[in-house]
């Protein structure tokens, strides 16, 4: 019998208990070792233990439960323990878990789900996420939103499989109550079904013989084997999200007049027949997705910098600033940050993608200006910063303390700085924060900027955590 120390994070008793409606007073691991096996009886939400028992019976055989060989001798033969969690890929995917050793389902449950790791390549979250704007969000798998909402709302997991597709070409699936996807990978695939009009089941299968005999979905092995997985995205354009709620809502309203109003009856066909408006993920709408399922927290301060490198003073002005976060805008490639100091929180948008243009940039920074909302947004030699005051400034003015510094961009001089946007942003900041004295006056003058507008010029030697954010946390007020 299987030990609950040896079972770790594979036996979820909260979710056991709110499933099976257990009693707190009844042991829930000896309930399931009881019923291990059992039709309905599964320790987590990612092993169903029926399909384990029926695609390995040599489980049985063996006189292991199917939990029990999973456990022993299941991850190393490659088992998966559903039909949603593929062990190989997921170890292939996630080297880092194949060498510390881990029991990789068990990695998902604890720590994969919040860390946006995708259990099979049927599930693609940065695809999904990017599709689906109104689907992301801290904490949110892939999989959770698409199985308890997205698939009734007509969502897709993945570029290859398409809910609504599947529905209306499949009635009887539609008609069985199952999810899409659950139906294709426990039976459709099976009778020759197939997962969206970019993918053939059966020509897949004729190239794979032993595709079925082994138990492998046509599906799930050509995600899992495919080294070129974003030439399968865009294949199969996602619906807009919006147009998509629309027309569930839509129909909703029809399924309630229609007794009373007749000529209802036609519409679901003719709202089936609407072209909705694809909202396939551009490297601009990617890039904004992986910066924003990156973060941890919403940032109360943001500041952005054309090259962190080329900041000598940023951590000076940064360090013990609580709810900061660091975003480098004009670099093709990041930075190496060696300035900041090791626990400073800090992105480049290199990292999500490196070919972003000036527009790319500028929009990006608008939406984490717009999204999070911070109390103060500072710009230190970010081109993309200064767009986003120049264009933007006026609004973000009303509810965040919009401050510069005069340096440098990767691309303008500070001169060149100052004479692009000075006029434009100088009118929406609290502050203007100069190398010296010197840079101070000339800007004054030059500019011909009346008095109220040269209150805003301070020395950079002014510029402290308190000062530019406001009292911190071990900080002069």
């Amino acid at each position: 019998m299987l030990d609950r120390a040896l079972a770790g994070g594979l036996f979820d008793e909260r979710w056991y208990r709110a499933t099976y409606a257990v009693p707190d007073y009844v042991d829930a691991w000896a309930d399931f070792q009881h019923t291990d096996g059992a039709p309905g009886r599964d320790p987590n939400p990612m092993f169903s233990t029926s399909w384990y028992a029926a695609r390995y019976p040599d489980a049985a055989a063996g006189g292991l439960t199917p939990l029990a060989d999973y456990v022993f001798r299941g991850v190393a033969l490659g088992r998966d323990p559903g039909p949603l969690f593929a062990t190989r890929w997921y170890l292939s995917a996630n080297p880092d878990v194949a060498a510390a050793g881990i029991n990789p389902l068990g990695h998902y449950l604890d720590w994969g789900v919040s860390e946006l790791r995708d259990p099979s390549p049927v599930f693609d979250s940065l695809w999904y996420f990017a599709s689906y704007l109104d689907a992301a969000g801290p904490g949110i798998d892939a999989r959770v939103h698409y199985m308890r909402e997205g698939a009734g709302l007509g969502f897709d997991p993945c570029a290859l499989f398409d809910t609504l597709w599947y529905r209306k070409t499949y009635p009887n699936a539609a008609l069985s109550g199952d999810n899409p996807l659950l139906h294709y990978l426990l039976t459709g695939a099976s009778r020759g079904y197939d997962p969206g009009p970019h993918f053939s089941t059966a020509t897949y299968a004729a190239g794979h013989k032993r595709l079925f005999a082994d138990g492998e979905n046509p599906l799930v092995h050509f995600l899992r084997t495919d080294r070129a997985r974003d030439r399968t995205r865009g294949q199969a354009a996602p619906r807009s999200t919006l147009s998509q709620a629309a027309i569930v809502e839509a129909r909703v309203l029809i399924a309630a007049f229609s007794d009373t109003e007749h000529d209802l009856a036609a519409l679901p066909d003719s709202i089936d027949s609407l072209p909705l408006v694809s909202n396939t993920p551009d490297r601009c709408m990617l890039a904004w997705r992986g910066l924003y399922l990156s973060l941890h927290e919403v940032p109360r301060h943001l500041v952005l910098v054309g090259s962190i490198d080329d900041a000598d003073t940023l951590d000076r002005v940064t360090t013990g600033v609580p709810g900061l976060l660091i975003v480098e805008t004009d670099t093709d490639i990041a930075t190496t940050a060696e300035g900041l100091p090791a626990d400073a929180p800090w992105r480049s948008l290199a990292e999500f993608r490196p070919d972003l243009d000036a527009l790319d940039r500028l929009r990006i920074v608008t939406a984490l200006a717009t999204s999070f909302q911070p109390t103060t947004v500072m710009v230190w030699g970010s081109q993309a910063g200064w767009d986003l005051v120049s264009k933007h400034g006026a609004t973000l003015a009303r509810g965040t303390a919009l401050i510069a510094v005069a340096a440098a961009t990767p691309a303008l001089a500070q001169d060149q700085v100052l004479r692009a946007y000075l006029r434009t942003c100088l009118p929406h900041l609290t502050a203007l924060y100069c190398p010296d004295e010197h840079t101070m006056q000339h800007t004054a003058s030059r500019f011909g900027l009346p008095a109220l507008m040269r209150d805003k010029l301070r020395g950079f030697s002014a510029l402290t955590p308190a000062s530019g954010f406001g009292p911190v946390d071990g900080a002069a007020s």
